[in-house]
């Protein structure tokens, strides 16, 4: 499964664009353009309070992805081609849980048991709790990884990868993901189109 490689890594992975959008602006570098995502403002990150956890979903552009991955390489035309290849198949989301500014997994109000169950969850079975909508289709997880820090992080990550394939006319796509053993009923998350169409692409 490819996510498992490609979110060992980088500490920020992912995404795709639904379109190319004729609105994006320019950014110089990888970390411009994660901050832009980052802002709540452009409709790229949401964060909610539940049950004394913090969400946070986020939506990852294919370049951003490209460019992390390449952050330690030497930049050629052939390896950016190869790299956006790989991943403008698909749409990226991070889901990010946490308790008091650490992950969630590391709550010391958790259980053994519980530490357990939700490991085994959170590892193995989160394609059964999350789902991509669209107006007319719901589009199941294509592949997702837990990113393991043992409570070096200051949040629970997982990586999640949709087919694009049925996205592209649809003027949003919603995240949704189900209570999956914390307790908090079922939450969903809108990407417009327009947003997506006004990420910022990278020039150097």
């Amino acid at each position: 499964m490819f996510m498992q490689s490609t979110f060992a890594w980088l500490p920020g992975l992912c995404t795709i664009i639904l379109c190319v959008g004729c609105n994006s602006s320019i950014v110089h570098d990888v970390n411009e353009l994660s901050a832009y995502v980052s802002d709540k403002d452009n409709g790229l990150t949401y964060e909610r309070y539940k049950n004394g956890l913090k969400m946070r979903v986020t939506y990852k552009p294919t370049e951003q992805m490209v460019y992390e991955e390449l952050r330690d390489e030497i930049l050629t035309p052939d390896r950016v081609s190869e790299l956006t290849e790989k991943y403008d198949k698909f749409h990226y989301v991070v889901f990010s849980l946490s308790s008091g500014s650490k992950e969630v997994l590391h709550d010391e109000k958790l259980s053994i048991e519980h530490y357990g169950d939700l490991v085994q969850t959170l590892s193995f079975q989160m394609g059964e709790f999350v789902q991509l909508v669209t107006p007319s289709d719901t589009i199941p997880v294509f592949d997702f990884a837990l990113n393991r820090t043992f409570g070096l992080s200051q949040s629970t990550d997982l990586l999640f990868a949709f087919s694009s394939e049925k996205t592209k006319d649809a003027p949003w796509i919603d995240f949704y993901v189900e209570e999956f053993g914390f307790g908090f009923e079922k939450q969903g998350f809108r990407f417009r189109r327009e947003d997506l169409a006004s990420i910022p692409i990278i020039e150097p």
